[in-house]
């Protein structure tokens, strides 16, 4: 018996031991757990370096806006940035003294009209002496083919034409290259390379040797849209800007070369720079105008015309001075003053022209290229007509009909493309000049009843 109750007594002892172990055990899992939720310490590293491979992006530095959503190279890295390639094949210069022997020197056209150039024109001051320039347009065969020609404008006293030649492989990135003729001898008397601007719009100051230029961003090297002071002298650039974002709808200088108006395609506000320096705050106008096209009128008027009014502000603190309505519908891409700010042309590239006289309007052409110009000494308005390229010629109180009307690119050498540029020269000799899609800058003279046409350049393919 007693070795039964032995036997039990153990047996209890036994299940108390085991029971009081597991009890033991518990507390162990606790202090585990905590262990298993810590976060491994490679997840900070690993978040650092996805930061570093985020693209950079250009902002705006006025309002820090992103210029674009397209994702722009980081050259931080060691990459290298962006060059403008251009071999320069259809440039070519040489010693005056020197007669060209390079089968790629044009022909010299001995039998084309010229004048004398006066001591005192533009075209006299910036002439790179001892060296004669040859110059033809580069044929692009890109689209639908063509020169790049985004601008060409004519000095004030009519002597220079400054042509915009873009460069740089047809992908980009784009430089630009300023080619200047000399309108009396019809010789190239300077070329400037501006390998990192694409330059769309410029604008000659008056009483200076000086060139406004805008150039439109480019994302590719990183740059900013900007508008210059370019020195055609010694083609160095006097000041610039990069205040206006959006591309530019209008640019014009005062007749005194002081003021410099620019007017942003999407914005209703008319800058006012000095051109002493264009990096000096600028004069703000408010405008009724979306964009619209700048003028300055014989008074000295800058002449806005845009999708709402034509308006005028005085040129040196602008100051508005008078405002007419323009056509439901009507955005204006150009503006022309005749005789005085009493006269004025607004038109719209395949569109209407309609002339402002004394306020009150009248319509010329149901649709025009958006070129004229307007001859003060023969008190005559040639109007490009988009049908034909048809010019239109009025005489000045008679806009009923036109007097005449000619086409310039049918006639002999004829030539294809579109007008992009035209304006009169000296008006005892009755010529005009145009500069054509196709690479051709051809001048019209006329004598007696008849017009004559010679080329003086055309492109190379």
């Amino acid at each position: 018996m007693k070795k039964y109750i032995s036997l039990f007594l153990s047996a209890a002892l036994s299940i108390v031991f085991l029971s009081a172990c597991g009890r033991q055990q518990a507390p162990a899992k606790k202090e585990e757990s905590p262990a298993t939720e810590i976060k491994p310490p490679q997840t900070a590293p690993a978040q650092k370096s996805q930061a570093k491979e985020k693209p950079v992006q250009i902002e705006d530095t006025e309002t820090g806006v992103p210029f674009s959503q397209i994702k722009v190279q980081n050259w931080d890295d060691g990459k290298e940035k962006p060059k403008v390639h251009e071999t320069a094949e259809n440039v070519l210069i040489e010693h005056k003294n020197v007669s060209s022997t390079s089968p790629e020197a044009p022909v010299k056209r001995d039998d084309i009209p010229k004048t004398a150039t006066p001591k005192d024109s533009l075209a006299a001051k910036i002439t790179e002496t001892g060296k004669v320039i040859y110059w033809t347009p580069k044929w692009r065969y890109k689209g639908l083919g063509g020169p790049w020609l985004p601008a060409a404008n004519l000095s004030r006293d009519r002597s220079v034409l400054a042509i915009v030649e873009t460069t740089g492989e047809d992908e980009g990135p784009y430089g630009s290259r300023i080619i200047l003729v000399n309108m009396h001898d019809w010789s190239i008397i300077r070329i400037i390379e501006l390998n990192d601007r694409n330059i769309s719009k410029i604008c000659f100051i008056p009483k200076s040797t000086l060139l406004a230029c805008w150039s439109d961003k480019q994302l590719s090297m990183k740059q900013a849209a900007s508008l210059a002071i370019l020195d055609c002298h010694n083609g160095k650039i006097r000041s610039s800007t990069t205040l206006i974002k959006s591309p530019l709808s209008g640019l014009v200088a005062d007749l005194n070369g002081q003021t410099l108006a620019a007017k942003p395609c999407d914005s209703k506000t008319l800058y006012l720079f000095s051109v002493e320096d264009l990096s000096a705050k600028p004069r703000s106008i408010d405008t009724s105008n979306m964009g619209g096209a700048l003028a300055v009128s014989p008074e000295n008027l800058f002449g806005l015309a845009g999708d709402k009014n034509v308006e005028l502000f005085d040129a040196s603190g602008g100051r508005p001075i008078s405002s007419m309505r323009l056509p439901e519908g009507f955005a204006a891409t150009a503006i022309l003053f005749l005789d005085d700010e009493r006269s004025i042309l607004v038109m719209t590239k395949d569109g209407p022209a309609f002339l402002f006289k004394n306020k009150v309007k009248k319509q010329l052409s149901e649709l025009c290229s958006g070129q004229a110009f307007f001859q003060p000494e023969e008190k005559k308005l040639y109007l490009l007509n988009k049908l034909k390229d048809e010019l239109l010629v009025f005489k000045e109180g008679l806009f009923n009909e036109p007097a005449e009307k000619l086409l310039p690119l049918e006639m002999r050498p004829s030539n294809n493309g579109e007008i992009l540029w035209l304006d009169s020269l000296e008006a005892q000799d009755r010529r005009f000049a145009l500069l054509g899609s196709r690479g051709e800058l051809a001048v019209f003279h006329k004598t007696k009843a008849r017009w004559a046409k010679n080329i003086i350049i055309e492109p190379k393919r």
